[in-house]
Order: structure tokens, then C-alpha cells, then sequence
């Protein structure tokens, strides 16, 4: 009983010289079409071509099995109605070695062909997970250690940002995990040259154009406001507007201080009421600075502490630290 195709069916498998796109859900006859826009082709009475001229490729070797033996089943029952025909014939021969594959069974079968026009070994062979992961660490290794002996100061300063205190393993992590995650693009080196050109800019207001910087700036909005709404439940405690004043002002201009100044990308706040005091520490993961000179906005933040009988104490290492304290006005103590 022969097959009744729809029109857009048809079009699909009559259709030549031109680039084809089929969409349609799962169970639609999306292969059923292909396999007769296959013979169609094959049994062509103008142009015939001779199946191991087309290239079929499909997801998996299953796919490509089936494929391969719903063409052969057709291709058999036509030679029934005409077996005298020598071109299905040849067909019929040719099915065997035509290229119904997976795209990586077609890219080895290239490389197995002409192998010598890339001066590649014949005898090579597909390398399983394990092997790759060992292989991709020792060219890590070797590439680390030949920059550590270029005793490069750009590297030193990467490797200082970056490694942990005793090794430079979080180094090699972070290098595979980038690696693995660029070879997902199709043109890995591409996007990782764009990524750099995100972090490029003559000045802030540049800066703050990049996509990355604007959900960066909003997830912060975000954050602030969650620490904001933290604090103001701990400031209940004193019943008092100064000391939720001072808060809000020393969290506020410690993460501004953060990010314009110290280059962040890391801020952590934490604001806890222990032992009748209310701390509040600020650190980040900026540049930091050798020598910190207060300027205005650190002393206009120790002169709100004094007012308050508070304390303020800041230091600069890999990154910086703001610590405070104000007692919490219970009972008596304070006067």
C-alpha cells in the first residue's frame, strides 16, 4: 500500500538544488520522509545518483543502522517491481558502503582517508575519558611550569590572585574547568577572546556598560536590599533612628568603597548582636592598598562610631576589611 505524504511532505522530498530545513515533532515521519527523499534521489529517471554519493548523517549509530536498512528494504522493494533494472542493482550493492553515519564515525573516516595530507599518524585511535583527563593534566603542568620559568610578572600576579597558599592546584582547576567549558562553543578560542574583551574598558563609565557589570550591579541591588531588610530586624533591638542610621551608612559606603575603588567582584557583610554590641563587618576581595590614607568617607563613618560610643577598625590585605561595633542601648548601659 503506498504511502499518502502530506503537501509539505512532498515538498520535502521532491525539492533539489536548494538548502532544506524540516521541522516537526517526535512520531511525525520526519525519517520516513528522509528515507524516500533518499530514493526519490537514487531512482531520479533524469539525474539518478548512486546512493554512496550522499552523505546522511544522524545522532547515533542506532539511527544510522535503521537508516541504513529502511534505504536497503526500499531499495529492494523496487528492484521487485523492476529487477531487471541495473542502476538498482548497483544500488543495492552500494548500500552497504554508503555514508549513513553518526557525524563522528564520517569525521574519523576522513581523517583514516587523509591522514597523510595532515601528517597524522594511521594508526591513531579515539583515546577514552580517563586517558584524555590525564593528558589534558600533564599539558597543564607543562605549560605552568614553562611560564614560572619565563619568571613572567603578569603570570606571578596571576598566579598570587588566584592559587591557594600552598599550591597551584585551584590554578589547574579553574584553567581545565575554562577549557572544558570552551570547547563546548564551535569555536572555542573565539569566545574566549570575547569573554576578555568583556573585562576591556578605557574608564567606570565604560565599565558599567558591560553586561556582566549590569547583572553584577543588579544582583548587588538585589543582595543590599536582603541585608538591609537583615539589619533593620537587628536594629529593633535599640529603638533608636542613630544606630540604624549608622548601619545602613557604614554597610553602603563600604560596598561603594568595594566596588568603585577596590575592583570587587566579592563583598561579604555580616551583622551580628552579640554580648549587648552590634558588629558589623564588611570584607571584600578587591586589590586592597599598601597603606590605607582614611579619607572621607572612613573618617565621616569613625565620627558617627564616636558619637555613638562605637569603634571602627580597618585593614588591607588580600583585599579589605571593615569591622565595627556599637553598643546596644539595654537598660543602663548606656548613659
Amino acid at each position: 500500500m503506498s504511502v499518502k505524504w502530506t503537501e509539505e511532505q512532498e515538498k520535502v522530498i521532491q525539492l533539489r538544488n536548494r538548502s532544506l530545513l524540516v521541522s516537526a515533532a517526535a512520531g511525525s515521519g520526519k525519517t520516513a520522509v528522509l528515507v524516500q527523499r533518499i530514493i526519490s534521489m537514487v531512482m531520479d529517471e533524469v539525474h539518478p545518483l548512486d546512493i554512496d554519493r550522499l552523505l546522511v548523517v544522524t545522532f547515533t549509530n542506532a539511527a544510522a543502522a535503521e537508516m541504513r536498512e529502511r534505504v536497503g528494504t526500499a531499495i529492494e522493494a523496487a528492484l521487485e517491481k523492476d529487477p531487471y533494472n541495473q542502476h538498482l542493482q548497483r544500488q543495492l550493492t552500494l548500500v552497504h558502503n554508503a555514508q549513513i553515519t553518526t557525524i563522528d564515525s564520517f569525521c574519523i573516516r576522513i581523517l583514516r582517508d587523509h591522514f597523510h595530507k595532515i601528517d597524522l599518524e594511521p594508526g591513531f585511535r579515539i583515546a577514552d575519558e580517563g586517558e584524555l583527563k590525564l593528558l589534558r593534566e600533564d599539558v597543564c603542568e607543562a605549560v605552568l611550569e614553562e611560564f614560572y620559568q619565563k619568571a613572567d610578572p603578569e603570570f606571578f600576579r596571576f598566579a598570587d590572585s588566584y592559587s591557594g597558599a600552598k599550591n597551584d592546584l585551584q590554578i589547574k582547576e579553574m584553567i581545565l574547568k575554562l577549557y572544558n567549558y570552551a570547547e563546548s562553543y564551535p569555536w572555542p578560542k573565539e569566545w574566549l577572546e570575547t569573554c576578555v574583551q568583556q573585562y576591556e574598558a578605557a574608564n567606570e563609565a565604560e565599565l558599567e556598560e558591560k553586561s556582566w557589570i549590569r547583572d553584577f550591579l543588579s544582583y548587588l541591588d538585589v543582595r543590599i536590599e536582603d541585608l538591609i531588610t537583615t539589619q533593620k530586624k537587628l536594629l529593633e533591638l535599640t529603638q533608636e533612628p542613630d544606630e540604624e542610621d549608622a548601619v545602613y551608612r557604614i554597610v553602603q559606603e563600604s560596598i561603594t568603597n568595594a566596588i568603585r575603588h577596590g575592583h570587587a567582584t566579592a563583598v561579604r557583610v555580616r551583622i551580628a548582636a552579640e554580648e549587648r554590641r552590634l558588629g558589623i563587618t564588611v570584607t571584600d576581595n578587591g586589590c586592597g592598598c599598601a597603606k590605607i590614607e582614611p579619607g572621607f568617607g572612613l573618617r565621616h563613618m569613625r565620627e558617627r562610631l564616636r558619637l555613638l560610643n562605637g569603634t571602627l577598625k580597618v585593614k588591607s590585605e588580600k583585599g579589605f576589611e571593615l569591622h565595627a561595633e556599637i553598643p546596644l542601648r539595654w537598660g543602663d548601659v548606656y548613659d
